[in-house]
């Protein structure tokens, strides 16, 4: 699938050229077979507790993993690295597991016969583009939502709206490869009433707070469950 060049930090065709460099080393090590995959992420996640901005946090992450087979032994390892020199001690490492480990006939890849060549766009990336300011909005609509429900609920867990953005590519010594991107949004909530019953929801800031909110006010408070020692059936 196409993905927007602006939306992460490597283009598509770079990361289906890293997969490749990393098949080569493995070739050249003396794997009899490899498997590797490539990818890329970012995400953006806000907290509102109470009304005010509890924390702001971004991530980006990028990887690279790798398998070898050396005759029906296996070695995996993997970096953070995209540099040829990461890529080369890498790969060095999986083949040196892959020399101490035990030999296993179930090991391998799948038989080319077996491996597609042309596949669905299977629509699973919709970006958001949410500023930090827009996600404090929203945070703040949801929580509000939930907490005027009932006078009973006094308290809150925060509201938490976050963002995920990934892709990789996935590549075979047998002559596969390929990958996409995927997305995620969500708002999930958690309140506290002042009986300190918890219960969470995932929910949109207006309408889904309400179901979860009238089930938390109307239960009884909590009740303690007895323990103790029953005989084992015969």
């Amino acid at each position: 699938m196409a993905v927007p060049a602006t939306r992460f930090p490597l283009a598509t065709n770079v990361l289906s050229d890293i997969a490749s460099d990393v098949l080569r080393e493995a070739k050249s090590g003396g794997a009899t077979a490899s498997e590797t995959e490539v990818s890329q992420g970012f995400g953006q996640s806000v907290t509102v507790r109470k009304g005010e901005v509890e924390t702001i946090a971004y991530n980006r992450d990028k990887g690279i993993g790798v398998t070898v087979y050396v005759g029906t032994r296996r070695g995996h390892a993997n970096t953070a690295d995209f540099s040829q020199e990461a890529i080369k001690d890498t790969v060095a490492k999986a083949l040196t597991i892959a020399r101490y480990t035990a030999d296993d006939a179930c090991a391998g890849l799948a038989d080319p016969t077996l491996l597609a060549h042309a596949w669905a766009d299977l629509d699973l990336y919709h970006p958001w583009d949410l500023p930090v300011e827009d996600a404090i909005v929203i945070g703040r609509e949801c929580e509000a939502a939930a907490l005027a429900v009932d006078p009973r609920l006094t308290n809150s867990e925060g509201a938490t709206v976050s963002l995920h953005e990934a892709q990789f590519i996935y590549a075979n010594s047998n002559g596969f490869s390929g990958g996409y991107a995927s997305s995620r949004g969500t708002r999930p909530l958690a309140r506290l009433r002042t009986s300190r019953r918890r219960r969470k929801s995932a929910a949109s800031p207006e309408s889904a707070p309400r179901g979860a909110s009238v089930r938390d006010s109307s239960r009884p408070g909590n009740v303690r469950c007895c323990t103790r020692r029953r005989p084992r059936p015969a």
